[in-house]
């Protein structure tokens, strides 16, 4: 009797700048994705760097998985992330290049899909991943606090229900993706479109989930530079005057208890191996 046949998740990462951590990023997919992992799709939004794209290539030729758009001009987050993701029929994970992914990580998020057929968004524990941030939710911590990585996330529920999803790492079932869309432009270069596609996916009827038995690194913040503040300020008005109870919904997740489960609980582990460490 053959296997039954496994589904693949493709990964979209849009690429502009910071080479080093580009690189870091797409050697992770490729090291940890396992057979889960269909194609690799790296969008080049023409960064600043002329060592980028030659990198990308390179990639390219050495593995059959990946595919490399080249963006004829710079055209932003967004749309780059939308490129590569109308490439993709199935499952796919829309992933930040500052990004590192761990062992295990797409077959975690693929469990977390199959648990419940309305999960439409899912995005992992991290380092700085807002209601994903672990040992405390809502702050970043520094990635040397977790390494070398030997969190023990069994003990945690599968997921947990959200509001909204982070876009660092933001796996979106297919088919939902094809009834609701992409990302929309509106949001210009980016910042809070991943929280707009997640409340049109909830009024759709689908659920958003946090996936508490996977982690990602992630460094943040260093795609928009001094832009940053103003997008997003920008932005969040936008995303509230579309769903006003965005941020009633969010705050409210934020006071359960829930929501601070895997936090704390990362928070005791790393408090056992490092006794003198001070966290919160």
């Amino acid at each position: 009797m053959s296997e039954p046949r496994r589904t693949r998740t493709d990964v979209v990462i849009p690429v502009y700048a910071h080479v080093g951590l580009t690189r870091r990023c797409i050697e992770s997919v490729l090291e940890h994705s396992g057979p889960e992992l269909g194609r690799l799709v790296l969008v080049h939004d023409c960064g600043p760097e002329p060592e980028m794209l030659p990198m990308l290539r390179a990639f390219r030729l050495a593995d059959p998985r990946i595919i490399v758009l080249e963006n004829e001009h710079n055209r932003g987050f967004i749309s780059s992330s939308n490129r590569g993701l109308s490439l993709c029929a199935g499952d796919a994970v829309l992933l930040n290049s500052d990004t590192r992914v761990t062992p295990g990580w797409l077959s975690g998020l693929r469990e977390v899909a199959e648990a419940h057929p309305r999960i439409a968004a899912i995005t992992p524990l991290s380092n700085n991943g807002f209601l994903c941030s672990v040992p405390v939710l809502q702050r970043s911590s520094p990635t040397s606090l977790f390494e070398p990585l030997e969190l023990d996330l069994s003990g945690l529920p599968l997921y947990t229900l959200m509001p909204t999803a982070v876009g660092f790492c933001l796996w979106m079932r297919g088919e939902a993706r094809q009834r609701l869309g992409l990302l929309d432009p509106r949001y210009g270069r980016g910042y809070h479109e991943e929280n707009d596609w997640c409340q049109r996916a909830r009024g759709a009827g689908y659920l958003v989930a946090r996936a508490n038995r996977v982690f990602v690194y992630h460094e943040g913040e260093v795609s928009f530079g001094g832009q940053r503040r103003v997008l997003d300020v920008l932005n969040l008005r936008r995303l509230v005057r579309r769903y006003p109870k965005y941020l009633e919904e969010t705050a409210a997740f934020e006071a359960r208890p829930e929501a601070h489960q895997a936090a704390r609980y990362v928070a005791a582990q790393l408090a056992r191996r490092s006794p003198h460490s001070s966290i919160g």
